[in-house]
Formats: structure tokens, C-alpha cells, sequence
């Protein structure tokens, strides 16, 4: 069962990994012109990511086919521990089963900000020329100029890339440091090279709006805005449990929202298992293609 039928195998390949480094590997090429041919280029460049994309997506699709699986496109919620409802395009569905496996993946961090997080939907704001870096990497018209709020490895990686197709790119973080957590010698090594390309570090921002491509904030006690063509809110990624209603399965989760499982991935509910960033652990693709081995030997008695 899958809620969105873009996502057949996952976010690496389809919003992730995949689909950036080929970004990344052609802005590296980019032409040394001006910004109208850049601007040529990037559109090229998203197409061809679009078409590599949809290629392992209907790969990824056919392999689940061909195993025999029933394939369901549609949002599942929890109705007990051995029932779900799904939500799809043509009416709901009851289904029931013995076993169950959540691998429901992770989702973007949408910040409290005003103009950045709708208050209705807890989504991002309609408008404003907002993204996330699954939506950025969709978009036709390269910026002149883009701001990135936060100053994580995928704001690092977006705010290269997009310097490298020809785009001004700021970062603004609400850290007072930039990588704290990292050695000093590797932070001035990205400093440098993000600044041979351009790209600025504004630290120590507190943000207080968006509207429009421009950001507000207040930094050494002063009120300042920065007015971009883009804004990419890259602020983390959090387990995507929204939609479950785990707790009518009387799934124990954790205080950040993940699924809380044992060492062999169970939950607290005999009949169930999470695999992959649901869980909450770390988000790399080889963690998560290695769970499914723990998983189905659990399944299968072999524990």
C-alpha cells in the first residue's frame, strides 16, 4: 500500500538521494554564461531529473508487481490492531490482516513561522514561494535569488547546487554557530567553499515571518529582511506519522512522534513492525534496505 503513487521505492530515489546528486552532478556543469542561458540549462536539467526519476519509480512499481503483491494507492489509518482504512481516489477500504509492517518514511519539518506553516493543515503556506527540497527540485524557473532557512546537510547540499546553476543563494539559521556540531576544521572548509561560490551564511537569525520571498528576522537586536525569488524551509525531517491514528492500534510512540520499536524492530503490539525513518533513528537509505532483512526473519519466526 502506498499513499503516493509518485514514491514507489522510496525517497531516495524519488525526492532524495537519487534525483539530487543528478541535480548536482549536472550544475556542476553548468554553462559559464549568463544567467538567461543558466536559466536554459537548469529547465534541461529538471527535465532530465524528472525522466530519470520516473523511470525507477515504474521500476520499483513493476518489481512489486511481478513479486505478486496487490498494490493500493492510498492514505491508511489505523481502525485496531488488526484493521486499517484506506483512503483512495475511488472510496474507502476496510482491510484486515494478521501482520503488519509501517514503513510510512519521513516528512519535511515546517517550522512555526508566520506565512511558512499553515495553522490550519500544520503543511506548508500556500504561496509566499515557499519549498521544500522535494518541491524545489520540480521547479521550472531557476531563482536569481534563493534563500535557504536552515543551515543543515540538505540546505548545504541545495545551497551549492543552486550557486553552482547560476543563483545567488543565502542561508539563514537561528543558530548563533554554523555546524555546531562539526570539527572546526571542517567548518571552515565548507565556509570556504560555499564562499567561493558565492553562497552567504547569516547566522543567529530569528525568523519572524515570510511573505512573499521575503524573510524577516531579528539579528543583533536589529529587525532585518531578506527579499529572495525563493525560499527553501530545509529545517529537518521528522518520522511521518501523521495520518496512522497508531494509537487506535495501541502503538506506543515516542516523545518526537516516531514509532517506538524494539531491537527487532517490533512495536509494542505483537502483530506490528516499523522499518526505515518512521522509527526515528537514523535517515539513510542502507538502514532502512537492511531493516526489511530483520524484519522478515521476525515475520517468519526465524528471530
Amino acid at each position: 500500500m502506498k499513499k503516493d503513487a509518485f514514491m514507489y521505492g522510496g525517497t531516495c530515489i524519488n525526492v532524495g538521494c537519487i534525483p539530487s546528486k543528478r541535480l548536482v552532478t549536472d550544475a556542476a556543469l553548468a554553462p559559464d554564461s549568463g544567467f538567461a542561458e543558466k536559466a536554459a540549462y537548469f529547465k534541461k536539467s529538471i527535465e532530465g531529473k524528472r525522466q530519470l526519476t520516473a523511470a525507477l519509480n515504474q521500476a520499483n512499481y513493476n518489481n512489486v508487481v511481478q513479486a505478486g503483491a496487490e498494490v493500493i494507492d492510498g492514505v491508511a489509518s489505523f481502525v485496531d490492531a488488526k484493521t486499517i482504512n484506506v483512503k483512495t481516489a475511488n472510496g474507502d477500504l476496510t482491510l484486515t490482516a494478521e501482520q503488519f509492517l509501517i514503513n510510512t518514511g519521513s516528512t519535511p519539518v515546517i517550522p512555526n513561522i508566520e506565512g511558512v506553516r499553515d495553522p490550519q493543515t500544520g503543511e506548508l503556506q500556500a504561496g509566499n514561494k515557499l519549498y521544500t527540497s522535494q518541491t524545489l527540485m520540480d521547479l521550472d524557473v531557476l531563482p536569481e535569488r534563493l534563500t535557504i532557512v536552515g543551515g543543515g546537510y540538505i540546505g548545504l547540499e541545495f545551497a551549492s547546487m543552486f550557486a553552482e546553476f547560476g543563483s545567488k543563494v543565502t542561508i539563514i539559521q537561528d543558530a548563533p554557530e554554523f555546524l555546531p556540531r562539526e570539527d572546526e576544521d571542517i567548518v571552515e572548509a565548507i565556509r570556504e567553499v560555499l564562499s567561493a561560490k558565492g553562497v552567504e551564511v547569516i547566522t543567529g537569525a530569528a525568523i519572524t515571518a515570510v511573505k512573499d520571498g521575503v524573510v524577516s528576522y531579528t539579528a543583533d537586536s536589529a529587525s532585518k529582511e531578506l527579499a529572495g525569488d525563493a525560499v527553501l524551509i530545509a529545517t529537518g525531517r521528522r518520522p511521518n506519522t501523521d495520518e496512522l491514528q497508531a494509537e487506535k492500534a495501541g502503538i506506543k510512540m515516542t516523545s518526537r512522534g516516531a514509532i517506538e520499536t524494539d531491537e527487532h524492530l517490533r512495536t509494542n503490539v505483537p502483530n506490528i513492525w516499523a522499518a526505515g525513518d518512521v522509527v526515528g533513528k537514523l535517515q539513510f537509505t542502507y538502514i532502512s534496505l537492511d531493516d526489511y532483512r530483520i524484519v522478515l526473519d521476525n515475520m517468519m519466526g526465524n528471530r
